[in-house]
């Protein structure tokens, strides 16, 4: 983070948002806060605990496995072409790259697939790594394309074959 800054919408409104130069592209991009991340920064005066990348993983490994996140997870490499699966607890996988991946997904879902939320929020220079990221889901996606089949088929979808 750079700085924090005020983005003025279209309506003229105005919200908190991030400044932040994105790593692989190192253009700048302001990405709007919600609510309680700005209550969040609030009570930390904005300066929060600095951490290296393999302690922020490891304090996240410890919270996971005291919630109980212990499920089973194929944690699955490729290797030599196939692929070894490596069952271990949620909690020994779930990782800061592991919140990026959800948030990346999160976004794309909750906006109808603008895979530009997420690539502004991710900070990739192109979609492709976006979608790595974004993951389509099948049972995510199965709600709309059954929906266009209900649009597509109209009184035939609920409807019985023919013989």
């Amino acid at each position: 983070m750079r700085e924090r800054i005020t983005l003025t919408l279209p309506d003229g409104s105005k919200v908190p948002a991030l400044l932040h130069a994105q790593g692989k592209t190192g253009n700048d991009a302001a990405v709007p806060l919600p609510p309680i991340a700005v209550k969040i920064g609030e009570r930390w005066g904005w300066h929060f605990p600095a951490r290296t990348w393999q302690q922020r993983c490891d304090w996240i490994k410890d919270i996971a496995k005291g919630a109980g996140l212990v499920r089973e997870w194929d944690d699955r490499l490729i290797t030599g072409g196939k692929v070894v699966h490596n069952w271990r607890p949620i909690c020994e996988v779930i990782s800061t790259h592991t919140a990026r991946h959800t948030a990346g997904t999160l976004l794309k879902q909750v906006s109808n697939g603008n895979k530009a939320l997420a690539k502004l929020v991710l900070g990739h220079a192109d979609e492709d790594v976006t979608d790595r990221y974004a993951k389509d889901k099948a049972r995510l996606l199965a709600p709309a394309v059954l929906d266009a089949w209900r649009k597509v088929l109209g009184e035939w979808y609920d409807g019985e074959p023919v013989q």
